[in-house]
């Protein structure tokens, strides 16, 4: 009952840490839009209905739908780690009957009815509609681009407006949240068995020593090594009285055994570990305390959190790991090394140069290409860097100190985009509708028409878009083998024949480095053949 309870002291201990957290999560402060003004909410007062406002780097208390927001067209970017683990950021769009609502009195004004699906845990799943106005019969649907789910976090974005239409246990995190098992590790387990073990073998022990105690009162009778303690001398076969008091007569009954049998069990109990239990759960409790306190684990000003320490010990006993890919143990760092652009290769005559440096020389030779190259070639460069620049899904983020960084899908997207800056195409900007690029110190704005994200099947990513000059062009990178098999075909001998010939050489060759390779093409769309 002791060990027991000791162990029951830990697991309340760490219940009532978890609960200590929930009631933090609970007790946070949220704002409420009401009749024009905002108002502070406890998350757990949250109720379906009402309108909150969110502030850039806070989190969602419930889901919600996105009504406006600080940006142009009721854009938002967001960021789910917390949820997906994915640390890029993600685009939302408001409706645009209520986009135009940016402030606290003109979303307090608004009226309708919102119609929402039943909660299910699906994540990237999400049907409603929205109808706007007290008389309006016009109903707008809403779909997973209006969704802002609880546990993720606003970023780049100053404030949104949200109608909350799940809260607490119908949130999708709590949806996908179970009650946590009862969880044993490996030691824990062996432990179980090893004192079982020792329990048997006490019993064993005590029960040879029983036999051995009854043996020497019948037979022997003379404890030699006690000078004799009495002397009657027994004779095979003589029956005892078990009424008397002789202490063979005691030794024999089976009050006597069951006797002699617990002494020798109280005699011998030190052969079962008891307090191992009692050290290990001790043992257990301070290493969490360690693993929390632990300067070396903390990583982007978080520190480790044992939110319970059952399982301490298996942490030294992994024996295998499992990725989805190898860039979750390479940092997923992925650098910009050489390119091919109308069969002239550009690259650094040294390979492992940093990234600035590699960058500057392909710099120097770009230049000197276009100085004494062809105009051909001068064109074929400017589309490949306007290409790098557009064709991407990436999300340009200002920092405090106004410098420009990107949040990208993939590590490949954000080593092209930065590339691109680096060599003179900087991408400024985007919203739903357009981008923004600075090429060679000119800023130009381009329509973004069409969007086709990449996808394991078709192996590639495709943008439609209208430049500043009104043409149309589909911009389009992926895989050697996908992009080689739509390119039009070139009659032999022709310049467009020799560069997919040379182009093709240079993959093998970057292939064969160990480079990650991608083909960029583009073509230029009829405006009839686009608009049917």
């Amino acid at each position: 009952m002791f060990i027991l309870s000791i162990s029951a002291l830990r697991e309340i201990a760490e219940d009532y840490r978890r609960q200590r957290d929930d009631d933090q999560t609970n007790n946070k402060l949220t704002r409420v839009v009401k009749d024009g003004k905002l108002l502070k909410c406890k998350w757990k007062d949250v109720t379906v209905g009402s309108i909150l406002k969110i502030e850039s780097g806070k989190q969602f208390p419930a889901d919600l739908i996105l009504l406006a927001s600080s940006e142009p067209k009721g854009m938002a970017y967001i960021e789910t780690s917390n949820l997906d683990g994915e640390t890029n950021l993600k685009l939302k769009q408001a409706l645009k009957d209520t986009s135009d609502c940016t402030s606290d009195e003109e979303i307090s004004r608004l009226k309708g009815i919102c119609e929402a699906e039943a909660p299910t845990k699906h994540l990237y799943e999400f049907y409603g509609n929205i109808q706007l106005g007290e008389e309006s019969n016009q109903t707008h649907p809403l779909d997973q681009v209006q969704l802002l789910l609880r546990g993720s976090q606003l970023r780049n974005t100053k404030f949104v407006y949200g109608l909350v239409i799940y809260t607490g246990a119908e949130t999708k995190l709590m949806k996908n949240s179970r009650q946590a098992p009862l969880k044993q590790s490996n030691v824990e387990f062996s432990v179980n068995y090893q004192i079982l073990y020792m329990f048997f073998a006490l019993l064993a022990l005590s029960i040879i020593s029983t036999i051995g105690k009854i043996y020497n009162a019948k037979f022997l009778c003379v404890h030699w090594y006690l000078d004799g303690i009495y002397d009657v001398q027994p004779i095979n076969g003589t029956s005892y009285d078990p009424n008397s008091s002789d202490p063979i007569c005691e030794a024999l009954d089976a009050a006597g055994v069951v006797k002699t049998l617990m002494t020798f069990l109280i005699l011998y109990n030190n052969v079962v570990p008891i307090s191992l239990l009692i050290s290990i759960e001790i043992v257990k409790y301070v290493q969490a305390i360690f693993i929390n306190q632990d300067e070396l684990m903390e990583w982007n000003n978080t520190k480790a959190k044992a939110r319970t320490s059952n399982l301490n010990e298996e942490l030294g006993q992994i024996s295998y790991i499992f990725t989805d890919k190898t860039g979750t143990l390479t940092e997923n760092v992925m650098e910009f090394k050489k390119f091919s652009v109308g069969g002239q290769l550009f690259s650094a005559e040294d390979m492992n140069l940093p990234l600035d440096e590699n960058i500057k020389e392909i710099q120097r030779k770009l230049d000197f290409v276009k100085d004494s190259g062809s105009s051909e070639i001068k064109a074929d460069i400017d589309r490949f860097l306007q290409m790098l620049a557009v064709c991407q899904t990436v999300v340009p983020e200002y920092t405090d100190e106004n410098e420009l960084e990107y949040q990208a899908s993939s590590p490949d997207e954000a080593a092209l985009v930065k590339a691109a800056a680096k060599l003179k195409y900087v991408f400024k900007s985007r919203t739903p509708e357009s981008m923004d690029v600075k090429e060679q110190g000119e800023l130009k704005t381009y329509a973004l028409l069409h969007v086709l994200e990449f996808t394991s099947a078709r192996k590639r990513m495709s943008v439609v878009v209208e430049t500043p000059e009104g043409q149309l062009f589909l911009f389009c990178k992926g895989a050697d083998n996908v992009i080689y098999e739509r390119l039009q075909a070139a009659a032999e001998g022709s310049r467009e024949f020799e560069i997919q010939r040379i182009t093709e050489d240079h993959l093998e060759k970057f292939a064969t480095a160990g480079l990650r390779t991608l083909c960029f093409s583009f073509c230029e769309l009829d405006r009839e053949f686009y608009e049917r």
